[in-house]
This record gives C-alpha cells, structure tokens and sequence, in this order.
C-alpha cells in the first residue's frame, strides 16, 4: 500500500477528532517495511501514534473487521500494537489508529532471530481471532483453483520462473494438500519487515490487518522466504512449523507462499530484483526447505 496523500490523512483526522477519540495532527508519512503505508500523528499531549488508511473497498472493511480480532489478540499476550479506534469517513475511506509499535525490523534471519519468532508464533497457538475468515480454508481454495495459473504465470518469468514452477510442482506432487488446523492466530503476512525487535526481543507484530483464524503453519512459511536467511535459522523454523500440522502442511504453505511472492515481485514497477531472478532464489530456498523438512 502506498503512503496516503495529506490531504485525506486531514481529513481522516478531523474526523476522527469530531468522534471524540482524540485531538490527532499529522506529523510525516512512514514509509518502508516498518509500517508502510502510514502516517505518524501525535495527540495534544505529544503521543505518537500510526494512522493507516486502506486505498479500496475490499481492504477498508478487512481492516475495519479485524478489530475486535486485534483487540482479542492483544489481551492474549500477541505483542502487536492495541488499535484506538477503526473506522470508515463519510468520504468512504476506511482507517485504523494504532499506538506506535517500539523497535525496529531487522534484515536477516539468524539462529537469534528465528529462536525470537518461533516463540511469537507459537504464542498464536489456539487463539482462533477471527473464524469467518480462515486462512486454512484460503490454502484450500488456491490450491483448487489457483495454483494451475499460478505455475503457468510463473514459468513465463524466464528460467528462474521454470526452475520456481518445477520446485513447486515437484514438492505439491509429493505432498498433496495436507488438512491444516483451523483455530490459531494466523498473521498471513509475517515476514521480517513485519517484525520489530528491541534489544534482541520481539517488541512489536505490525501490518496485521490481514489477520485470522487457521494454521499457524502458514506464518511459518512465509517466514522462510526471508532472502537473508542463515541455515541454521531456516532449520529452525521448519523444525517448528513441521511440528504444526506436519512437515507436508509446512511443505504445502510454502509452495503457496513462495509462488504468490515471485507474482508480487512481477507486479512492482522497478523492483530491486528482478521477479526472475526472485524466482530463482525461491527455488533454491524451496529446495533447501525441502532437505530440512524430510
């Protein structure tokens, strides 16, 4: 999502001061994997917070639905940061004010790091937020009816597209499509920009509007795709995301997450990598994953 313009970002907070939730002013735009695609305000008493405004339909009444999920989850113990208020303006733009998560992402995943986000996920374990919306059921219905155009589009990327799509395919026809468990917390975009650490610690779950029920599995799998990733970090996380719903259900979600991530990467407009050689990165780690799974 793209940094909101000032314009609405004002307007979004007049708003939300004639509601009475607080006397907000923008401060500057957030950009980058921290908490991109949103702005930095402050109340009338200097505190900063994080306003974040969906740019569609469909991604404003996710965000506004998930509230009472974020709220459950942060009674629970998950360290992401509580929301203050969510809602739509009367010009149709949905939005969420959050408190500002400390720390900051870090770029590689070490033995350290992955120690620090297995104990996170597993604190997802049984939370079950939201079950109308399940990410189990999503694995589901893509591998039914998506994964076919998803091996096509990602074969015309060029070799590392090919070599992506064989992985793939491969490790879907050993695998099948597992039954994942429907009742954890499930992030469903976890990946290390989306993770802030404080003096070695997790100190902060941001860019989560996309949460809900499911298999934490899933979050396992995205986590594997981190492009700086040391061996034994990957080790890891696939002993705990086997340990889930079995090494096939992690083997599964990854085949899926990974296919998704190189048509993302196909889709940026002047990306730092090309969506090929992308392609051809994930096959490696596909294959890497593979060994360390069976």
């Amino acid at each position: 999502m793209s940094a909101p313009t000032r314009f609405p970002v004002e307007a979004t907070l007049a708003e939300i001061r004639a509601a009475g939730v607080g006397r907000y002013e923008s401060v500057r735009p957030l950009d980058g994997g921290m908490q991109g695609g949103a702005w930095l305000v402050k109340d009338e008493r200097g505190r900063h917070a994080v306003l974040k405004q969906a740019n569609d339909d469909a991604k404003a009444a996710r965000m506004i639905a998930a509230e009472p999920a974020v709220a459950s989850a942060v009674a629970a113990g998950y360290p992401t940061p509580p929301w203050r208020a969510a809602g739509m303006t009367s010009s149709g733009n949905g939005y969420v004010l959050m408190e500002l998560a400390r720390g900051a992402p870090v770029e590689r995943l070490t033995a350290p790091v992955a120690e620090r986000l297995v104990g996170t996920v597993e604190l997802q374990e049984g939370m079950d937020p939201l079950p109308s919306r399940n990410w189990s059921d999503y694995v589901g219905s893509w591998y039914s009816e998506r994964l076919g155009s998803a091996l096509a589009r990602v074969r015309a990327l060029g070799p590392g597209g090919v070599q992506l799509a064989t992985a793939c395919a491969a490790v879907q026809a050993l695998v099948g499509t597992p039954r994942l468990r429907r009742a954890d917390l499930v992030h469903g975009d976890l990946r290390l920009a989306n993770v802030l650490f404080e003096h070695g610690h997790v100190s902060g779950i941001v860019d989560i509007e996309a949460l809900g029920s499911g298999s934490r599995a899933f979050d396992y799998a995205t986590v594997l795709d981190s492009p700086y990733a040391e061996d034994d970090a990957l080790k890891l996380v696939v002993d705990a995301g086997s340990e889930v719903d079995g090494a096939d259900a992690l083997l599964s979600c990854t085949v899926l997450v990974f296919l998704d991530l190189a048509l993302f990467v196909a889709d940026v407009p002047n990306p730092v990598i090309t969506a090929d050689a992308r392609a051809a990165d994930l096959a490696a780690r596909l294959i890497l994953v593979r060994r360390l799974a069976r």
